[in-house]
């Protein structure tokens, strides 16, 4: 049952990130795509959806919330920053404000997670010696 619902949180997250990563750049970037392309947004997608499926299966639930919202502010980033390019570099600056807040999001779970599990730990070894 677990092992199912983890691939179901990883396909979610694979697929919306799919669609949300070629819609921007096809549409609101207006750019042309190619079938490489494609396949390079359907592996990121694979990868992100992979690492939320383990966060979930291995019950490292602050570091998949904070993943998650990594992510969709970085999709945010990424269409302001594609329909406010002025100068041309929003397409650069947009890919790379997805990847920034994806990083800040997995180390700020991963922080959060750490800090839990030491809080946890620090707090059972306290009761079990009194």
């Amino acid at each position: 049952m677990k092992q199912n619902k983890s691939l179901l949180i990883g396909l979610t997250v694979s697929v919306i990130s799919f669609i949300l990563i070629y819609s921007g750049i096809r549409f609101i970037n207006n750019s042309q795509i190619m079938f490489q392309n494609i396949l390079v947004y359907a592996l990121f997608s694979l990868i992100l959806g992979g690492l939320s499926a383990a966060f979930y299966y291995y019950k490292l639930k602050y570091l998949l919330s904070f993943f998650i919202v990594g992510i969709g502010l970085g999709y945010f980033e990424m269409f302001r920053s594609f329909i406010n390019s002025i100068d041309g570099w929003g397409d650069l600056a947009g890919i790379a404000s997805l990847f920034v807040w994806i990083v800040v999001g997995f180390l700020t779970g991963s922080v959060i997670q750490i800090s839990s599990y030491l809080y946890k730990k620090y707090n059972n070894r306290n009761k079990q010696q009194k």
